[in-house]
């Protein structure tokens, strides 16, 4: 084989790669980025492959497809509340967002190794078990509809909670702030304790 014959063969290699990326199976649409270049504009702040090393930012790797998707899309139509991602996903078209979803989606869950108070877990295991269990399933380990909490950042977690406390969340506000609403602070903090020990 040729010289010419080979530089054409990965040529023409190189141009079915870049296309596959640009299309990533979304009706061949050749002018959207795929989920993973888009994905990568996410890292800085949610961690490689969305493997959060930050306490207030939550890691996302490995998160349900339809939550990632709700969730934020809940961001980009200002339902949920941010101090940042709301002007971040408004830039995003539907498409792009189910593309990072997908992308998202298929990474592995990382555990944040974090120090918490084993009493506080212990009491926080049994509020969890009465309050949380039928949506965060598993121990927080699970949840299609509601997400992964075990092993997200503690302060993270106390943000959210906050969030939800004060109404500024009018994603699932309603069931949530009926939760919240019922514990106490104490009940709280126990909460964040045995969520972000989970392994």
């Amino acid at each position: 084989m040729g010289s010419k014959s080979v530089k054409f063969i990965m040529l023409a290699a190189g141009l079915a790669l870049s296309a596959g990326a640009l299309a990533d199976n979304h009706g061949g649409d050749k002018k959207m980025a795929s989920g993973e270049m888009l994905a990568g504009t996410c890292f800085a702040c949610h961690g490689p492959e969305g493997a959060s090393t930050g306490p207030s930012i939550p890691s996302i790797a490995g998160l349900a497809e339809e939550f990632l998707d709700d969730k934020m899309m809940a961001y980009k139509e200002g339902r949920q509340f941010s101090t940042v991602m709301q002007r971040i996903l408004k830039g995003y078209t539907k498409g792009e967002i189910e593309a990072m979803a997908k992308y998202f989606s298929r990474q592995k869950y990382v555990v944040n190794t974090q120090q918490v108070d084993p009493k506080l877990a212990e009491a926080g295991a049994k509020v969890h078990k009465k309050a949380c269990e039928k949506c965060h399933e598993d121990g927080g380990r699970s949840g299609e509809e509601a997400g992964v909490l075990a092993g997200q950042w503690a302060p993270y977690l106390r943000y959210m909670m906050e969030d939800y406390r004060t109404g500024r969340s009018k994603m699932l506000e309603k069931k949530m702030a009926k939760k919240v609403e019922k514990l106490s602070d104490a009940d709280t903090e126990a909460l964040i304790h045995f969520y972000a020990g989970q392994k």
